[in-house]
């Protein structure tokens, strides 16, 4: 990782922390609230929050799994090749015979 990657990164996770508290904050003015007309605005605002963090996640999510492209749907045995490593054993699990060794070894070390 080059250094303006990393800060690049760095900057990154404190800008979504800030964000995270500033949705904490709304979040608990808004339990406080009585007036059904603030409550209904600050409603509205919750809801943008909500639609933004749903489009970030679809912009950075799929950069993480998906294998057939933007369009295209990946195919249950297609996740294998792009599995999490630590994940692996979990398809391998799936296809074992459960009075094995082997599937008791995948329980214990995995």
């Amino acid at each position: 990782m080059t250094p303006s990657t990393l800060f690049q990164v760095q900057n990154f996770r404190v800008e979504a922390e800030r964000l995270n508290r500033g949705i904490e904050r709304i979040l608990s003015r808004y339990k406080e609230l009585k007036t059904e007309k603030v409550r209904e605005r600050i409603e509205e605002l919750i809801n943008k929050i909500n639609e933004s963090l749903q489009m970030l996640s679809r912009i950075l999510i799929p950069v993480l799994y998906n294998v057939a492209g933007k369009y295209e749907y990946d195919p249950i045995g297609s996740l294998e090749a792009k599995l999490i490593p630590v994940l692996h054993p979990i398809i391998e699990l799936s296809e074992l015979n459960s009075n094995t060794g082997e599937f008791v070894a995948h329980q214990v070390f995995s």
